[in-house]
């Protein structure tokens, strides 16, 4: 063999992943040769080589003897080969896999005289089988979680095969048989049985792609479950009926979570059927009894009973019983113990899981027989009615967090049914055993209404009719014919009439609408001068009088008149105070219309001063030039018509005003022979009218004006560029008010005849107004001046022949 060929063999045995080896099998199965690719479990060739190590010397000691006895079995039972799996033991210490197909050479007697073994590493298997165990154990996870169970029927054995979850006992079946006869009568209860053979025999007879099933089944543990069953049917080439697939899926959890919603749809609707059947129960017999048999139906209690509070609250009654209850209707016991009293102290509903083992409950072996119970409170604010308790004898009730909650909204809504029959009930027997208070509260409603109308009509104080209209509301109220107020002058001993009022229809008294002397009337005038009301006649027969006293400021004022075609009424204590309220706020008003008109009068007086004064002010002027008052008054009614299409306040267009009127106050100080100078003014003498306007604010500061007139005259010759005086100001430097008339003073001073020019015309002046708008003058402004003016505005600007 070349040393070529060598390499190359060698290069392909190690690539390899079969280790081979092999030797003598004499007292042993010794190593005598072995491939170099041994080298993949860490070993080499030469140190396994040489017939000094057996097969066993490199398994793992944990695997030895398991293969010893393998080995063994094989060699006994005189086969040639066998398949032995176990763990090599590296020169690391590590454990690798391997699968060993061991081959034994025998000679013609059956004896064994060499072996050789195929090592294949198993590391990958086994990383695979792994794999594919953790693959079943998600597929394993997965059908458990979801409850299903998969099968195969056979028709020719008469016998299902499945795995998954299985029905029974739920655990994990990877495969399992069950005859056909079996699987009915273990998996389908008898109360099913007709349905799934009924469905069996569709899928038999073909004709749809599946059929679905539902059945019930008793577990292990004795819980109902619900089975939901899908069958495939599967035919042969000749269209028999060969078998089917199927799937069972448990859905408990599912039919328990519809009967839950189904349950909770049922409380709703009960809930608002009985909001509005409690609510409109005002009978209270009848109320307790509805509340008793809705909660029973309503929490799927078997037995319940209302217990109300009696004896000041010192004992409680059954009221109403239903099961076992009834036969102790009208039983009372002490209010201070039970489960009832403790649900009324702590002000919620009590839920007894075990009715037995509660310390609160009652000692009576009537009670017994109950497993659970549920007891909740009446009351409505600080009020206690008593208790409702509902009681189970059979199973007791899941109390869910939507149960408990429907079960306090039935609790809120029975006490609030309770308080609302109760309120009703006294006011049915306050009403039926006070008949005339009803009446008489119709009456001082009717009163009381008219008092309110009365105030409403006086509170404008702006008709010079509304005490008429207001006593006329009071008359009819109390059914009087006349209702008149007086004012008395305890100096004169006469009373005036301030306002009256006819209530009209039918025929009207026989007496003057006139003032009223106290000597014509000591009774009626001792009777309100101490205090008191007067009901009875007026002399003489005339009709019937009540009049009421009013007293302000501790001292007699005088009175309301009520005056009747016959006898007075008799009015209560009650109603005579609503009248004395009555009477005091007419007069308070009566007072406050003639403050109000004294208020007015003077304040058109004031105005009036204030005015003169400006004109006053305005004529210091005119003393040293005459043009300047007729001046003043234009510029200030251009600036207020400007001043308005700006948008300016009421307030703030009458603050303009008036500094339009005074604007050149300041002239007072500049010599007449100046401000009426025939020529051109020097330069000197411009400059000392040009101080007018600083002159002017100096005047007018020491007046305490509403509105800031003295800035406005200091600024009414600044300019939007900067270049007017005093100042220099310039645009939102200077006030709104004074940019509006330092363009009306412009305006008219262009349009008006001057000792030193004529009058250069409105359409120089319009001209002048448009060429410097928003150099000169205010953009704003300018253009609401030449509206104005346009439109013919200003009031005076326009009088006196002006263009």
């Amino acid at each position: 063999m070349s040393d070529g060929f060598a390499s190359g063999l060698n290069r392909i045995i190690l690539s390899c992943p079969v280790v081979l080896m092999g030797g003598r099998a004499d007292g042993g199965l010794w190593v005598d040769f072995v491939t170099e690719n041994v080298s993949r479990f860490g070993y080499r060739s030469d140190d396994l080589e040489g017939g000094g190590l057996t097969a066993d010397s490199l398994v793992h000691d944990d695997d030895l003897p398991g293969v010893r006895m393998a080995a063994e079995r094989c060699a006994a039972s005189g086969s040639f080969e066998c398949v032995l799996e176990y763990r090599i033991k590296t020169p690391f210490g590590e454990a690798v896999p391997v699968r060993d197909y061991r081959v034994f050479h025998r000679d013609g007697e059956g004896k064994t005289f060499a072996w050789q073994s195929a090592l294949l590493d198993g590391t990958r298997r086994e990383m695979a089988e792994s794999r594919a165990k953790s693959r079943e154990r998600d597929i394993v996870g997965v059908v458990m979680a979801s409850r299903i169970w998969f099968w195969e029927y056979s028709s020719r054995l008469d016998e299902f095969a499945g795995s998954g979850c299985y029905p029974f006992g739920g655990e994990f079946k990877k495969r399992i048989t069950i005859s056909r006869e079996k699987f009915f009568k273990e998996m389908i209860p008898l109360k099913n049985l007709s349905e799934f053979e009924e469905a069996w025999h569709r899928l038999e007879e073909g004709g749809s792609p599946f059929v679905d099933v539902e059945h019930t089944l008793m577990s292990d543990e004795g819980e109902e479950k619900y089975m939901s069953v899908r069958m495939f049917p599967r035919f042969d080439d000749e269209g028999r009926f060969d078998g089917a697939t199927g799937v069972c899926a448990d859905v408990t959890a599912l039919k328990k979570a519809a009967e839950k919603a189904r349950v909770r749809g049922r409380r709703l609707e009960l809930l608002r059927s009985l909001s509005r059947d409690l609510m409109e129960e005002v009978d209270t017999e009848r109320l307790l009894e509805k509340i008793l048999r809705n909660a029973i139906e309503f929490s799927g209690a078997g037995h319940g009973v209302i217990n109300l509070l009696e004896d000041g609250g010192k004992t409680f009654r059954r009221k109403y019983g239903v099961g076992l209850y009834e036969p102790m209707i009208g039983e009372t016991r002490p209010s201070d113990s039970g489960l009832t009293a403790k649900a009324l102290r702590e002000r919620r509903r009590i839920f007894l899981k075990d009715y037995a083992e509660s310390p609160d409950t009652l000692n009576d072996p009537r009670f017994n027989g109950i497993l659970s119970g549920i007891i909740m409170p009446l009351y409505y604010g600080l009020k206690n009615f008593g208790g409702l308790t509902l009681s189970y004898t059979n199973k007791s009730p899941e109390l869910d967090d939507d149960f408990a909650a429907s079960l306090d909204q039935f609790g809120v809504l029975a006490s609030v049914a309770l308080e609302n029959a109760r309120l009703h009930e006294a006011a049915r027997r306050e009403l039926a055993n006070k008949a005339r208070a009803e009446e008489r509260l119709m009456a001082q409603n009717r009163m009381a209404s008219a008092s309110a109308e009365a105030s409403g009509l006086l509170l404008s104080r702006g008709s010079p009719d509304a005490l008429d209209g207001a006593l006329v509301a009071i008359a009819e109220a109390v059914g009087a014919k006349r209702a008149v107020l007086f004012r008395f002058n305890s100096e004169e001993g006469v009373a005036r009439v301030l306002g009256r009022g006819v209530r009209p229809g039918g025929p009207d008294l026989p007496l003057p609408y006139a003032s009223a002397r106290k000597e014509d009337y000591p009774a009626v005038f001792e009777s309100l001068i101490s205090g008191r009301v007067y009901q009875g006649d007026l002399e003489g027969g005339a009709g019937g009088l009540i009049a009421v006293p009013v007293y302000l400021r501790a001292n007699f004022w005088g009175f309301l008149s009520l005056l009747y075609i016959k006898s007075p009424p008799l009015f209560s204590a009650s109603e005579l105070n609503i009248l004395k309220t009555a009477a005091y706020n007419l007069a308070v008003s009566a007072m406050g219309m003639e403050a109000d008109r004294e208020v007015k009068e003077g304040y058109v007086r004031l105005q009036k001063t204030f005015d003169d004064v400006i004109d006053a002010i305005g004529f210091i002027v005119g003393k040293k030039d005459p043009y300047t008052i007729e001046h003043q008054k234009r510029v200030s009614a251009l600036a207020r018509d400007a001043g308005a299409l700006l948008g300016l306040s009421s307030g703030r267009l009458e603050g303009l005003r008036v500094a339009g009127l005074i604007h050149d106050v300041g002239k007072a100080e500049i010599p007449g022979e100046i401000l009426s100078k025939p020529g051109r003014l020097s330069t000197a003498e411009f400059e000392l009218v040009k101080t007018h306007a600083e002159a002017g604010f100096e005047i007018l500061s020491e007046i305490d004006f509403p509105w800031p007139v003295a800035e406005m005259v200091r600024q009414h010759h600044e300019r939007f560029d900067g270049s007017g005086y005093p100042r220099g100001l310039k645009g939102e430097e200077i006030m709104p008010e004074a940019r509006i008339l330092a363009v009306a003073d412009v305006a008219d001073a262009m349009t008006s005849h001057r000792p030193y020019r004529p009058s250069l015309g409105l359409e120089a002046a319009l001209d002048e107004i448009t060429a410097n708008r928003g150099i000169l003058y205010d953009p704003e402004a300018s253009d609401a001046l030449v509206k104005v003016i346009k439109s013919g505005g200003g009031e005076t600007f326009f009088k006196g022949g002006r263009p």
